[in-house]
């Protein structure tokens, strides 16, 4: 539940606050990636949950949250517990992918261009 509480507090902040103005002349198609980064790894990130949600669900599990059962086991949907599976472990992938990605670029932002990228994700100007 935590995570929820804490993906829907960035989602909710990324809308309302919008993404960084570039600091310098970044070509569009670097715009466009990490604009395409982003939303990806936003996604992939709430996607993981919810499709283990599903897995579990659909697997005939019930849902609890510490003691107290919040979803009593239903009957087995191996269709939707398969699905929610694909999506559930593509997703670690994608997240793997896309942070390592992420991480690449705001080093590369940092000692080749020079342009205090990462002290901006940073919160440190």
């Amino acid at each position: 539940m935590s995570y929820f509480t804490l993906l829907y507090a960035t989602l909710i902040w990324r809308i309302k606050e919008g993404a960084l103005p570039a600091t310098s002349a970044i070509p569009k198609w670097q715009t466009a990636i990490a604009h395409i980064t982003h939303g990806l790894l936003l996604l992939a990130t709430l996607a993981m949950p919810l499709s283990g949600f599903i897995m579990s669900y659909a697997g005939g599990r019930a849902i609890s949250f510490f003691e107290f059962e919040l979803l009593s086991a239903p009957e087995k949907t191996p269709w939707l517990a398969d699905a929610g599976s694909f999506v559930h472990h593509s997703s670690v992938l994608i997240i793997v992918v896309i942070l390592a990605l992420h991480i690449a670029a705001a080093l590369k932002h940092q000692f080749v261009d020079k342009d205090g990228m990462l002290c901006r994700m940073l919160g440190k100007s």
